[in-house]
């Protein structure tokens, strides 16, 4: 058996459908007359020989539904056939305007709200919602002084124990042939998903790649054997069940915005036993409308597996990253784009170069991608270029050659992190990028080559690309760091970060100091519209000596004015009091003379510093002067 079931809860309408079979040509392997109190059991039958579709009425159709997930189609009387009873049921009471009552599963019924109207009759509709609330209603009706009932077995029974005349709820042929022609329907929709299913098992069943799929609400409903061999467990112990709750590293709020279609997929790596698992979820569509998502996952060879020696010794010298993606709370949507970008950044082992005023994230995002990659487990060892002389760079970065071990090397299966790149030697930058091009360490006067296998990412605080124009900066090197780049704009772009980050560190220093204070709407306001030359260094120890020095408990626009006006002198108020200038930035300086020589023609400006006209708009934002040549 594969195929349609019908069940009806009366002998006249099981001879009603055999005729019915008699003259369609319709496929149904059975049909049988079933006492509502056996159901269940028959159900279960004729699941478990393979039945498809199941066809039944009322309260029977309702405890189907509710004790097997096998489809069931209802059927639904007509309002034709609902008319021939209550005419019928007019012949039988022969009083004027009869009280009559219409029992049964709201499902079975079309609307009747005018037939009282148009048969002349006091018709009285009592219809449950689910099957466990039927004998209420049928005890409703009992109670409801009517002249008849019409309604299925039970109300029947009900009636005639009453002694109240009743109408047994019998269909004709339409309301039969239309559930017939719905369930076929259905079938051949099972048996087109079925193909399909069978074609998508083939290609799983050999991809390569772990493979699961999702419903709309993120439950698992189908898992290829690589996953399976992934994650070290049985698909039958996972299915419906979340997907966050098997792969814990995985954000669910980003799993939920791809099944809510608010973006378009969701890329990141996790851990999962002791194994680094490059993840892609991706939207299943059906005409624009999502109806689930197809998961990818690939086990990410060269992962550093490090013992638990090593692991103390990386902890004991401070080689470890401490900040993750999930503990960023970044508000604005430049930031949002910036973490989206370095999310993908960490799943490729080439350079990263990160650029950004001083104070600006950029040690917190190196540390993010670090704990975001396959090398999270590995070392994260941090070298500053600025204040060394050449020698101490050289000496810091690639060792020497006797007894001293420089960071490329420490940093074996993990990921050096150079700040200030733009202060590295013309000479050392030779040597970098001889390093990076030949994944080797050739140190100088020495034969040995060490191979590496380290993960580079640099910071600067100045564009690169015009220290290259200053012949400060190799251009290979810069080529060979750029590929994966990514900018942080200063906080003065960013408003609703400068409130984020005001209000946390106010918050930790109320802590760190037992101190309470309320921030008003209007010192926001304040703290918001100053530049922070120095972004987050200097916001947070403006915050720290504000509750320090405060002995107000409102924090409003006038204490922090003051204490802006005490702590930046050389920072003069505009008087509206609603932003305060700051020294140009010199750099910014050749791209203001190139604007105004051409009367703020880009074309012309970009062509004479020999940059495109994207870069130099990226300039005339970054130095805050788009204002003046918009």
């Amino acid at each position: 058996m594969s195929g349609i079931v019908i069940f009806v809860p009366q002998e006249k309408m099981l001879r009603d459908v055999e005729r019915l079979l008699e003259k369609e040509d319709y496929e149904i392997d059975e049909v049988k007359y079933v006492h509502t109190s056996n159901i269940v059991n028959e159900a279960y039958r004729v699941v478990s020989n393979g039945a498809s579709i199941i066809i039944a009425r009322g309260i029977q159709a309702q405890i189907i539904k509710r004790f097997t997930k096998i489809p069931v189609v209802e059927i639904t009387l007509t309002g034709q056939e609902i008319s021939l009873l209550i005419v019928e049921a007019k012949k039988r009471i022969k009083t004027s305007k009869p009280k009559i009552g219409i029992v049964g599963m709201k499902n079975m019924f079309c609307d009747m709200t005018y037939f009282g109207q148009i048969f002349d009759v006091d018709l009285q509709c009592f219809l449950a919602e689910k099957d466990q609330d039927f004998h209420q209603i049928i005890g409703h009706a009992v109670d409801a002084n009517l002249d008849l009932i019409i309604g299925g077995d039970m109300a029947c029974l009900e009636a005639e124990m009453a002694q109240i005349q009743c109408m047994f709820l019998s269909s004709t042929e339409d309301s039969i042939k239309v559930a017939i022609e719905t369930a076929n329907r259905m079938k051949y929709a099972q048996e087109v998903e079925k193909r399909n299913n069978a074609n998508i098992e083939v290609l799983t069943e050999y991809s390569f790649n772990g493979i699961i799929k999702l419903n709309l609400s993120g439950q698992i409903v189908m898992m290829n054997p690589v996953m399976e061999e992934l994650l070290g467990i049985n698909k039958n112990d996972v299915m419906d069940r979340y997907i966050w709750d098997i792969l814990t590293d995985i954000e669910h709020q980003k799993v939920e915005n791809v099944l809510l279609n608010t973006r378009e997929d969701y890329s990141t790596l996790i851990q999962q036993n002791n194994q680094s698992l490059s993840i892609t979820l991706i939207p299943i569509k059906v005409n624009d409308v999502i109806e689930g998502a197809i998961l990818y996952c690939h086990r990410l060879s060269g992962a550093a597996r490090i013992g638990n020696d090593k692991l103390q010794e990386m902890y004991l010298k401070g080689y470890v990253a401490k900040n993750r993606f999930e503990d960023l709370e970044l508000a604005s949507i430049q930031m949002e784009e910036v973490i989206l970008l370095a999310k993908v950044f960490s799943q490729s082992n080439n350079p990263v170069l990160i650029e950004g005023d001083t104070g600006t994230e950029k040690d917190i995002l190196a540390a993010c991608i670090h704990n975001n990659s396959i090398r999270k487990t590995g070392p994260f060892i941090t070298v500053n270029c600025g204040g060394l002389s050449e020698a101490e760079q050289a000496k810091m970065l690639f060792g020497t050659e006797k007894d001293f071990q420089g960071a490329l090397i420490t940093g074996r299966r993990g990921t050096v992190y150079i700040q200030e790149i733009e202060q590295l030697s013309y000479h050392n930058q030779v040597l970098l990028f001889q390093t990076i091009m030949k994944k080797a360490l050739i140190q100088e006067g020495a034969e040995k080559i060490t191979m590496l296998d380290v993960r580079l990412i640099v910071s600067s605080t100045d564009d690169l690309a015009f220290k290259i124009k200053e012949n400060k900066f190799r251009a290979d090197l810069y080529y060979c760091l750029s590929g994966l780049y990514l900018y942080i704009p200063p906080l003065a772009e960013r408003k609703e970060d400068i409130e984020m980050y005001a209000t946390k560190y106010i918050k930790e220093y109320m802590q760190r100091y037992s101190r309470y204070y309320i921030l008003s709407d209007e010192g926001k306001k304040m703290i918001k519209t100053f530049s922070w030359n120095g972004n987050l260094i200097q916001l947070e120890s403006f915050c720290e000596r504000l509750i320090l020095t405060t002995k107000q408990r409102k924090l409003d626009e006038h204490i922090i004015r003051r204490l802006l006006n005490q702590m930046y002198t050389n920072v003069k108020k505009k008087e509206n009091f609603s932003e305060l200038e700051e020294i140009q930035d010199p750099r910014a300086i050749p791209i203001i003379k190139a604007l105004d020589k051409y009367s703020g023609n880009r074309l012309k400006a970009a062509d004479e510093l020999k940059i495109s006209t994207t870069t130099l708009w990226r300039y005339i934002k970054k130095y805050g002067i788009e204002k003046k040549y918009k």
